[in-house]
């Protein structure tokens, strides 16, 4: 066995090409398996459900601006088996090295994937949760924390919040998805803030050996930040 690539430290990424590799969302999907550990192609492409052909491609991409190390190449007989991961630990993209035309977009950028996973996932459950209470439908309407515009099933005679409450029922999926605005002194936002990171802390490594599955979590909060095109 040849042992070629240590995996340590932070890489900063300074040249465009490299940095674009990083920060796009479809490449990076090919990255992030390797900061974890070390696989061969065929490992890669049976954990993403993509052709082979397609990791080596990322793969000659990722090796030749250092993005990537063949950590090992184990000898057999016929073709050798070849393990590729991430050259470093964990990498940093100065923002100027990145293909963003502003600062305001990159975060969106840089998360679109998840994002869009997240989405498909809330929706995939949030049909499950509706049952028989389909169509689900967009409600506008005034309420004691101003005015709501949420996804809910039609409820003739009833109020959309009802399905909300129903989703905290234990037959209903585990999925939530809100969008508030609320009015805080700075101090009660530092509290809030606070109390959201220990949250997510407190169920990160939460087991006691029940089968499990893995739930993507959105955890945010900012100050509103009002543009030109704003009204109100």
């Amino acid at each position: 066995m040849e042992r070629v690539s240590p995996h340590t430290g932070w890489l900063r990424v300074d040249d465009p090409v490299a940095a674009a590799l990083v920060v796009d969302d479809t490449s990076r999907r090919y990255l992030e398996p390797l900061l974890a550990q070390a696989l061969t192609a065929s490992q890669l492409a049976q954990l993403l459900s993509v052709h082979h052909s397609s990791v080596l491609y990322r793969m000659r991409q990722f090796v030749a601006h250092g993005l990537v190390a063949v950590e090992r190449v184990e000898r057999r007989a016929g073709r050798p088996m070849t393990y590729y991961r991430a050259a470093a630990a964990g990498y940093f993209v100065p923002f100027a090295a990145t293909p963003f035309e502003s600062q305001d977009t990159i975060a969106s950028g840089a998360f679109r994937r998840l994002q869009r996973v997240l989405e498909r996932s809330i929706a995939v459950a949030w049909t499950e949760a509706a049952g028989e209470l389909r169509p689900l439908g967009l409600h506008l309407y005034a309420g004691s924390h101003g005015v709501s515009f949420d996804l809910a099933p039609e409820n003739r005679g009833g109020h959309p919040r009802a399905f909300f409450a129903s989703l905290l029922d234990e037959p209903s999926p585990a999925v939530w998805d809100s969008l508030s605005r609320v009015t805080l002194t700075r101090e009660r936002a530092k509290e809030l803030q606070r109390d959201l990171a220990r949250l997510l802390e407190r169920y990160r490594d939460a087991s006691d050996g029940a089968p499990q599955r893995e739930y993507l979590v959105r955890l945010a909060m900012a100050p509103l930040a009002r543009t030109s095109g704003d009204d109100g």
